[in-house]
């Protein structure tokens, strides 16, 4: 609930929200060359390759399966009770 991203105000100040999503994690992605940021030009843009995959249905299929796993095995190795 503390969290600023569940504050409507702070979603909908754009400098703000562009600085943080440039920061967390974009700038992880940006040194492996996935994403670069052309200030600028206010635009990001993605590696011809991984925009290639994203834009295959097969793929996508499987990343949000992948990623479902992974949230339910993070969930469960958190829950101490």
């Amino acid at each position: 609930p503390n969290s600023p991203y569940n504050q409507r105000e702070y979603l909908l100040e754009d400098k703000t929200l562009i600085q943080s999503i440039l920061q967390n994690p974009f700038e992880k992605f940006e040194r492996k060359r996935f994403f670069s940021y052309a200030k600028d030009l206010s635009r990001i843009s993605v590696h011809h390759k991984l925009r290639h995959e994203f834009m295959n249905k097969e793929f996508c299929d499987w990343l949000r399966t992948k990623m479902e796993e992974d949230r339910i095995s993070y969930f469960q190795d958190l829950d101490t009770t």
